[in-house]
């Protein structure tokens, strides 16, 4: 699904979204102007050039950069710390799921600023069905490129309620729309790792209890497999 051919040649900032019942994406133009433009099914394209009905072979890991070499080269690092060094550089991109990228058929600088790394990341990692970007998807693939592997493991079936011995590791205060709350970061005796958010109760970070939690989720966050509890309570408090 294309854009107009007006914009082929635009940077396309991000994955296309639906406004009024209509696809849009939004590029950047070659002039630096941001805008919001049609992302047309094929049908519509067609219809528009009519010329070149049947003969469109632009596909969305083209408009991307990844190409037929099927790859681009993401940043990470302080990246944020150099961001006039990116904006500047006329090979980079910028993508929300994996941030600044250069496409496969351009040339990386062979000097980077301090501080940032670079790695390859490849269309089947990012691809859904369909062939376009699958977000869950890409971002568990960038996460693995950048971040050392862990050894947790996610632990029970979705729906289990059951006896956990959990330590708190890490305890972070959240501010949402339903007013504050906690999220525990906690480990059990073989090191993986367990998330429980609540807004009735904070527990001591360091301090080991058991717990009787349900378990709602499996989630990787930073190429760490976490299981996410759900109505916790604490049954005994251990050390």
């Amino acid at each position: 699904m294309p854009v107009a051919k007006t914009y082929m040649r635009c940077d396309i900032l991000g994955d296309p979204f639906t406004r009024n019942g209509r696809k849009y994406v939004t590029i950047e133009t070659p002039t630096g102007v941001t805008k919001n433009v049609r992302w047309y099914t094929q049908a519509e394209w067609d219809r528009m050039y009519p010329d070149l009905a049947g003969k469109n072979e632009i596909k969305y890991r083209d408009i991307l950069g990844f190409g037929d070499a099927g790859y681009i080269t993401i940043y990470f690092g302080d990246t944020y710390k150099n961001l006039n060094w990116f904006k500047a550089a006329p090979e980079c991109r910028y993508h929300k799921t994996w941030g600044w990228y250069t496409p496969s058929a351009e040339t990386v600088s062979s000097i980077l600023p301090e501080g940032v790394k670079t790695a390859i990341l490849t269309w089947d990692a990012v691809r859904n069905e369909a062939d376009q970007v699958d977000f869950d998807k890409a971002a568990n693939a960038v996460d693995a490129l950048i971040y050392e592997p862990s050894n947790s493991q996610f632990v029970g079936e979705i729906g289990d309620r059951t006896l956990f011995e959990l330590t708190i590791k890490k305890t972070i205060e959240l501010d949402g729309m339903y007013g504050p709350s906690t999220m525990h970061v906690m480990e059990d005796p073989d090191g993986n790792v367990f998330i429980w958010t609540t807004s009735t109760k904070t527990l001591e970070k360091g301090t080991t209890y058991l717990l009787r939690g349900t378990v709602s989720d499996h989630k990787t966050y930073k190429n760490v497999n976490q299981t996410i509890l759900k109505r916790c309570k604490v049954v005994k408090e251990l050390c």
